[in-house]
């Protein structure tokens, strides 16, 4: 998890996908953007970019595989 106060792309990458000034620290501002999202404001996790950016995680125990088209009907 990315903690409060540091700074890094990642960050900056979440920002973008809540549409607040992405510059990269993790302040009260961007803790504000998580929780209006639903999410806990004190900790950047995996969960928390997935949420923000649209993307998904898979869930416990989920093998993660290479996305696929299946042509076999």
């Amino acid at each position: 998890p990315i903690a409060q106060f540091c700074k890094n792309d990642t960050i900056r990458k979440v920002q973008g996908c809540l549409g607040i000034k992405a510059d990269g620290l993790f302040g009260p501002g961007t803790q504000a953007a998580l929780e209006a999202k639903g999410l806990p404001g004190t900790q950047i996790t995996q969960n928390s970019v997935d949420t923000a950016c649209g993307g998904t995680t898979p869930t416990e125990g989920e093998a993660q595989v290479a996305d696929t088209t299946d042509t076999n009907f």
